[in-house]
């Protein structure tokens, strides 16, 4: 029996990005969104701003079980994004146990200004 390659981050994060229009979750009535790629090797938020002259400052709060977010402190369960105009960013999180079962329940609160 063959596995599957692991996704390096990169490659996590071109999925995110390649996700379906449909899969996009607007903020508000704006042209800024974010996309989640979510699998059992980690989870990607990819954040677009196609706002023409406006940065979308945003904050995510979440509730996770066996993730991390990379290049936060050990614990942290939110962040914050600010995306200027026209620009995208990601945020990745990675499971803390390999091979047991992760969650996400999040809150978001944006800006834009």
């Amino acid at each position: 029996m063959t596995h599957p390659r692991e996704l390096n981050d990169a490659e996590m994060m071109e999925c995110a990005r390649n996700l379906d229009d449909e899969d996009a979750s607007y903020f508000g009535n704006s042209n800024a969104f974010y996309k989640l790629y979510n699998t059992a090797q980690c989870a990607v938020f990819y954040f677009q701003n196609d706002e023409p002259e406006k940065s979308l400052n945003t904050r995510f709060e979440m509730s996770i079980e066996n993730l991390c977010i990379v290049g936060e402190q050990e614990g942290v369960d939110e962040f914050t994004l600010d995306l200027p105009a026209g620009k995208n960013g990601y945020k990745i999180l990675k499971p803390i146990i390999e091979g047991e079962a992760t969650s996400i329940q999040m809150r978001y609160e944006y800006s834009l200004n």
